[in-house]
């Protein structure tokens, strides 16, 4: 269990690491820029979603790993090759939970940190995208 941990808060750290500096650049960049609201939106928006995508890939990598270790594995095993894995990733990432297949084992942890880790990804991008907006309409009134 130990070992799963330390993967799922490696991924967590590193995709929290990565949609941060994403982000951060894109706001400075928007801000440098002195574009209009829409392509400011636009610009946060692409950031967010190249985050979140870039998100399930850490995690994705993290499951593969952990499958490797022995630490669990999906259900049905025998239908989950890396796309299946990526997919699952950003599914459980925006905790959407389709469920196409189900981690097993210590895999479980691992899905429960992505998933909250997806949820203050999202958080971070909503408000950023809220920051736009709210400058936007006080800039017009």
């Amino acid at each position: 269990m130990i070992s799963q941990m330390l993967i799922a808060f490696g991924a967590l750290l590193l995709a929290g690491s990565l949609h941060f500096f994403g982000l951060r650049t894109a706001a400075r960049l928007v801000r440098k820029m002195e574009v209009g609201a829409f392509p400011s939106f636009l610009v946060i928006l692409l950031a967010g979603t190249v985050g979140q995508c870039l998100a399930a890939l850490i995690f994705a990598f993290g499951y593969a790993l952990s499958i490797k270790a022995g630490l669990g594995n999906f259900d049905p095993a025998s239908s989950v090759g890396l796309m299946e894995i990526y997919s699952f990733s950003l599914v459980n990432l925006t905790t959407l939970g389709l469920g196409d297949v189900v981690p097993e084992g210590h895999l479980k942890l691992l899905a429960g940190v992505e998933a909250m880790t997806g949820f203050l990804l999202i958080s971070c991008t909503a408000s950023h995208i809220f920051q736009i907006m709210k400058a936007d309409l006080l800039n017009n009134d």
